[in-house]
């Protein structure tokens, strides 16, 4: 009993002499000091997009570059993050690209190498191949581990199936109408005297509807969020600025198309993209596009 009376009494003496250190944020640091800190926690816990994709480490992180540059911004990584979980929208920065044109412009050069094999003079042109919108018809959710071309090859197939289907079938019927009116040369060892022609007109019609569905007018807007144009890939700040708004980004997206391959979900910001759609917006639309489908189907026809 004596011992644990002495330590009953000590512990009430040590409890009557304490000392209370809270930690608090002020904005009487230095710049310097704020980038270090936020170039610390950066390293430790917001893995970047560009790491994301590329599997580099957080030293080329464009947050770390962002603070190395000078950025000056009072806000804590982890006040930033919170950005992103509210799901904030950025409007100065909001920016989209017509899907089809994406396509079309030297035929899917954006979509055919990523940006960090690009010059950095040829990255800083990307911005400019978007312009300021109000919101996403589409929000393209991909990795840059797949193949490019297989992506544009696949973006075609689901932009222009019906131009596929349709002026493929208009060319086989003209065939048939041509060959019955003698207006094209048989060969009298066919017995079915259309078939060269018709397969021929068909085949012809499907890649022209094809090609053409990318130019022609559309009812409906195909404006789209395309990371390499959508955020910048050389200015740090407005870098920073967009991974940080991904949140809100998405947010204002009516659909989250996601050009599935199986190197996808290994990613962590095709994850994050995934996740956060269904929270910040319930109602959107999320179509499930694996890239083989379309190749597969063309390939049976």
């Amino acid at each position: 009993m004596g011992q644990h009376q002495s330590v009953c009494c000590q512990e009430e003496q040590a409890s009557e002499i304490r000392e209370v250190v809270q930690a608090a944020y002020t904005d009487d640091a230095p710049d310097s000091e704020l980038n270090q800190v936020e170039l610390s926690e950066l390293n430790q816990v917001e893995p970047t997009k560009s790491d994301a994709i590329c599997g580099r480490p957080s030293e080329s992180s464009p947050l770390v570059l962002a603070a190395k540059c000078g950025s000056t911004s009072p806000f804590s990584a982890k006040l930033k993050l919170g950005k992103v979980r509210d799901l904030q929208v950025d409007l100065e920065i909001l920016r989209g690209i017509s899907l089809r044109r994406t396509l079309r412009s030297g035929a899917g050069r954006l979509w055919r190498r990523s940006p960090v094999d690009l010059a950095l003079e040829r990255r800083a042109e990307l911005w400019g191949e978007s312009r300021p919108v109000e919101s996403f018809d589409i929000f393209l959710s991909h990795t840059w581990q797949t193949s490019g071309l297989s992506k544009v090859m696949s973006l075609v197939l689901q932009n222009g199936w019906w131009a596929h289907c349709l002026f493929g079938a208009l060319g086989s019927g003209l065939a048939v109408v041509l060959c019955y009116l003698e207006l094209l040369p048989l060969s009298a060892g066919i017995e079915d005297v259309t078939h060269p022609w018709a397969q021929l007109f068909g085949l012809l019609g499907s890649l022209l509807g094809l090609l053409g569905s990318l130019y022609l007018p559309r009812c409906s807007p195909d404006i789209a969020f395309l990371d390499v144009v959508s955020i910048h890939q050389t200015d740090p700040a407005l870098m920073e600025r967009g991974i940080y708004g991904l949140g809100g980004f998405l947010r204002v997206s009516r659909e989250l198309r996601v050009l599935w391959s199986p190197p996808y979900l290994s990613r962590l910001w095709c994850v994050f993209e995934l996740a956060a759609y269904r929270t910040a917006n319930p109602t959107g639309n999320i179509t499930l596009a694996p890239l083989f489908v379309e190749l597969w189907m063309a390939s049976k026809r």
